[in-house]
C-alpha cells in the first residue's frame, strides 16, 4: 500500500491495520508492483509508462461532466476502470490475467502525457543544463 505524502501517516496506520505491506516511496511501488490500483493520480501514468497495467477507480463524488485535462475521464479510456467497490477484485484479476488487453489505451495515455519514455530523460536534462549560457 502506498499513498500521497500529505496523508501518508494516516494511510500507513490503515495499511498496517489491514495487514498490507507498506511502501512509503513510490519508487518502491514501481520496482515491485505488477499492477497499480489508483484513483486520480499521475502515479497511474508513471506505472503505465513502464508498460504495466493500471486499474483506475472513480469515486461516486467525482463530477462526470467536468474535464480536467488528462486526469479522470480521458486517462481511463480503453483501460480497466471501476466505479463500484465490488468491481475492483474481478477487474484486478482480469487485468493481471490479460495485462496486454488494455495496452493500446495505456500507450495512448502515456504518449499524450510524455513525449519520450526511453529512459534517458535525466541525461537530456543534464545536457540541456550544460548547454545553458552562464
Amino acid at each position: 500500500g502506498h499513498g500521497h505524502p500529505r496523508i501518508w501517516r494516516q494511510l500507513r496506520r490503515e495499511w498496517a491495520r489491514l495487514g498490507v505491506e507498506q511502501a512509503e516511496q513510490f519508487e518502491t511501488v514501481l520496482d515491485r508492483a505488477d499492477l497499480l490500483v489508483v484513483a486520480n493520480s499521475s502515479a497511474g501514468v508513471e506505472m503505465a509508462s513502464l508498460g504495466r497495467p493500471v486499474v483506475w477507480c472513480s469515486a461516486p463524488w467525482y463530477r462526470r461532466t467536468v474535464t480536467h485535462g488528462g486526469r479522470f475521464w480521458s486517462w481511463v479510456e480503453d483501460q480497466p476502470h471501476v466505479e463500484e467497490p465490488d468491481q475492483l477484485a474481478p477487474t484486478v484479476l482480469e487485468t493481471l490475467i490479460d495485462p496486454d488487453r488494455y495496452r493500446d489505451g495505456r500507450e495512448r495515455m502515456v504518449a499524450a502525457s510524455y513525449s519520450l519514455t526511453d529512459g534517458y530523460a535525466a541525461e537530456r536534462a543534464a545536457q540541456a543544463i550544460e548547454e545553458l549560457d552562464p
